[in-house]
């Protein structure tokens, strides 16, 4: 079962520019990513619980959370920092290239051959 799969294919996001998402996020200007990418910034994933529900799902917003029946992820800057670290690895002391520098040694190499 793959269920972090699936909050990262229906959550997760690249974000457009980082710098001022992440800074927007921690003056809490939430208005700035729903302008930008037409959605809430934080959004609630609601996990199965294998008797009623099979598979988790994302929670509309205007739908309130029932806390005794649901168990609830909430993924707020989640959604776009985890994807940026295919991008920057370095950012949490992984010495690799991201996708954009290792596509250019790739290319490079090409003309060696």
């Amino acid at each position: 079962f793959k269920l972090i799969d699936q909050v990262k294919e229906e959550l997760c996001f690249i974000s457009k520019d980082f710098k001022n998402d992440f800074k927007a996020l921690r003056n809490k200007n939430k208005s700035h990513f729903i302008n930008t990418y037409n959605n809430n910034l934080k959004q609630h994933f609601v996990l199965p619980d294998f008797q009623n529900i099979m598979r988790g799902y994302v929670k509309p917003d205007d739908q309130p959370i029932n806390t005794q029946l649901e168990q609830v992820l909430v993924m707020e800057s989640e959604r776009f920092c985890v994807p940026e670290l295919l991008f920057h690895p370095s950012d949490i002391g992984i010495e690799m290239a991201g996708i954009a520098e290792a596509s250019w040694q790739s290319l490079r190499r090409l003309d060696e051959l």
